[in-house]
């Protein structure tokens, strides 16, 4: 095989040199590794594979000098050198051991390298470390003489977050020292097309290779994706997140996100006036005495409440200092509303009310539940739909604190009530039942020219009932929302009212048609209804 190959190149010793010829039929379907081997195995130890190469690439078919002369490898030099590859084929070690004066024998460069490409190394040589063993002809084990390159891995994407996420209750503290408590940095706020997060690709790694020249794969860097949450949009080179809208930034789910949101960097007060918006409001400090803030979205307030109102018609309220209402404050809420703490305030909202320190004398209607469970109610009156947990509820001094769970009407309005509900679902049945008839009665009619006389009767008191049954429908209807409005939902099967610690006498307890006054200290207790009233239970 070998001798075909050099057969096709046309290997010609002239008196100027050794000439090659490649014709340009062989360009392609020949690979130079093979012609290299081809001319080490006619044992040529001072062939210039450089130029060889050159030639073969260009294959254009004319002689072109390629060196003086071919000088073959003497065999019985192969054990005076010897070339070892080491076991990850990264570095190729030199061995030589130079013969005796009478030997006759003499070792060249062109022996080194000979057996280095005898080898299959392709790599560069260390040529000085060589020259220098035949300089000092000095025996040598194991010198290193050529190398490989290990890979180098990719570096990992990475995440540069453009603004700061960190959201801390800390107060602020300033230059001089000082705490300032009402300014406390929990809202991140952007603007629409900032840039939000940049992300630096993985890199695919340096390829390494060994002394055969195979390349060595460079592991990739792993990549990670934008953190793209709602309203983000990414860039046209996919490594930039921007704002799709301006407001303030939250974290979910290890996504960035913007809601949509009017920020007051301030108090709302006479240098705001009322704020009215249609998206979340943001108070950074205080609501101020007398002002209001309306929106249809949610409510964050820094700072307090103080004689205001706050209305969500859509959202939830989130006071993070405290209501002082001075008997003035509103807040008014579809969904949750929460507190630090609320003293002399009136509350109403569909869902939940969650206060952490403390309810004083303040009013508080809800659907939802009020919980409190490492705080204290004191005074007032709290009606729930769902269940109230407190740590206490009253006082030593024996205020007089109403709870009540289940509907907000008075006893008299909530018996009215329950008869009308109880009407209501006799009729409701009643009412299908005719339908039914008169769907079949109808279906009869269709099919037949003319009813009976009898059938004509039955149809005829059919459908006189079944209007007089929706017209008392539609009476006692009007007749409960007069009543209580949309809060049928208030009544209750299991209400309960939890208290964790003391609940003391003066507090007035209402479950649905049935109230108690508590008229001694109950530690650890749970109120629960039963069927002829209220049964307070020990909590172990």
């Amino acid at each position: 095989m070998a001798t075909d190959i050099l057969k096709k190149l046309i290997l010609k010793q002239k008196r100027d040199g050794i000439y090659l010829t490649v014709p340009s039929s062989l360009k392609g379907r020949v690979k130079f590794e093979e012609v290299r081997r081809a001319i080490l195995k006619r044992g040529v130890v001072n062939a210039n594979f450089e130029i060889i190469k050159e030639v073969f690439e260009k294959a254009e078919g004319v002689p072109v000098r390629i060196g003086d002369y071919f000088e073959k490898f003497n065999k019985a030099k192969n054990r005076y050198i010897e070339v070892r590859i080491s076991e990850d084929e990264l570095t190729a070690f030199l061995s030589v051991r130079f013969p005796r004066d009478e030997d006759g024998i003499e070792i060249t460069f062109f022996d080194i390298n000979f057996k280095i490409l005898e080898a299959g190394i392709t790599v560069p040589i260390d040529e000085e470390v060589i020259e220098q063993i035949l300089k000092e002809k000095k025996n040598v084990v194991n010198i290193p003489i050529a190398h490989g390159k290990l890979p180098i891995p990719g570096e990992d994407a990475k995440l540069v977050y453009k603004i700061d996420t960190n959201i801390s209750r800390r107060p602020l503290i300033l230059e001089d020292g000082r705490v300032d408590y009402h300014r406390i940095n929990l809202i991140k706020c952007v603007e629409k097309d900032q840039h939000l997060v940049e992300r630096i690709p993985a890199t695919p790694g340096k390829p390494g290779y060994n002394v055969f020249g195979k390349t060595l794969k460079a592991t990739p860097g792993k990549d990670i994706p934008l953190p793209r949450g709602l309203n983000t949009y990414v860039s046209k080179d996919k490594n930039n997140l921007y704002a799709k809208i301006g407001g303030h930034i939250f974290l979910g789910h290890n996504l960035l996100n913007v809601e949509n949101v009017y920020v007051v960097r301030g108090d709302v007060d006479f240098s705001t006036g009322d704020i009215e918006y249609s998206g979340d409001v943001v108070v950074i400090r205080d609501v101020k005495t007398g002002f209001k803030v309306e929106t249809t979205g949610n409510v964050r307030i820094s700072g307090n409440v103080d004689g205001a109102t706050v209305i969500s018609r859509e959202g939830e309220i989130t006071v993070w200092g405290g209501i002082f209402g001075k008997h003035k404050a509103k807040l008014i809420a579809k969904k949750r509303i929460q507190a630090g703490f609320v003293q002399d305030a009136f509350l109403q909202t569909d869902g939940d009310v969650e206060i952490t320190k403390y309810i004083l004398n303040s009013t508080i209607h809800t659907k939802g539940r009020i919980l409190i469970p490492k705080g204290h109610i004191i005074g007032g009156r709290l009606v729930s739909g769902g269940e109230i947990v407190a740590r206490t509820i009253g006082s030593p001094s024996s205020l007089r604190t109403e709870v009540q769970i289940g509907s907000r009407l008075d006893s008299k309005s909530l018996l009215q009530l329950l008869v009308i509900s109880r009407e209501l679902e006799v009729l409701k049945k009643r009412g299908e039942s005719l339908r039914n008839r008169l769907q079949f009665l109808t279906m009869l009619k269709q099919r037949q020219i003319k009813l009976t006389k009898e059938k004509q009767k039955q149809y005829e008191k059919c459908f006189e009932q079944y209007q007089q049954v929706l017209a008392r429908c539609q009476e006692l209807e009007r007749q409960k929302s007069e009543l209580v409005g949309d809060d049928t939902d208030m009544v209750l099967d299991t209400p309960k009212i939890e208290v964790k610690h003391l609940v003391f006498p003066g507090v007035v307890i209402t479950m649905n048609q049935y109230e108690q006054e508590i008229k001694a200290r109950h530690n650890r207790v749970l109120f629960r209804l039963a069927e002829n009233g209220i049964r307070c239970e020990k909590i172990f």
